[in-house]
Formats: C-alpha cells, sequence, structure tokens
C-alpha cells in the first residue's frame, strides 16, 4: 500500500466515523451549538477527503526517485 493510498483509505474513514456520530448524537438530540460544530466536522472530514483524491502528486514521485 503506498502513501497516497493510505491517505485516501484514512481520510475517507475519517468522513465516515464523522458523518456516523454526527448521526448517532444527532438522533439523541443536539442544540443548535453542537450541530454547528458537527456540521463543521464533518465538512473538514469531507472537505480532507477530497483534498487528499485530487491533490496531485509531486513530479519526483511520479520519476520513481
Amino acid at each position: 500500500m503506498t502513501h497516497k493510498q493510505a491517505a485516501e483509505w484514512s481520510t475517507l474513514f475519517l468522513a465516515v466515523l464523522s458523518v456516523g456520530l454526527v448521526s448517532v448524537l444527532g438522533a439523541d438530540g443536539l442544540d443548535a451549538f453542537q450541530w454547528v460544530g458537527a456540521a463543521a466536522a464533518v465538512l473538514g472530514s469531507v472537505t480532507a477527503a477530497v483534498g487528499v483524491l485530487v491533490w496531485p502528486e509531486r513530479e519526483e514521485a511520479k520519476a520513481g526517485k
């Protein structure tokens, strides 16, 4: 497994975990401030996952150095 694949899988796991936690805790009831924090956590983890997927590789890595 390469570093890029590890980063992709770990950020995907982070996004799924944060969405799962928000959905479970949201079912129990959150106030407005907690919903804002939960939305920020989900948005941040999804942004990290998308950023890892679209970030280009360095030229040295492509050349095999």
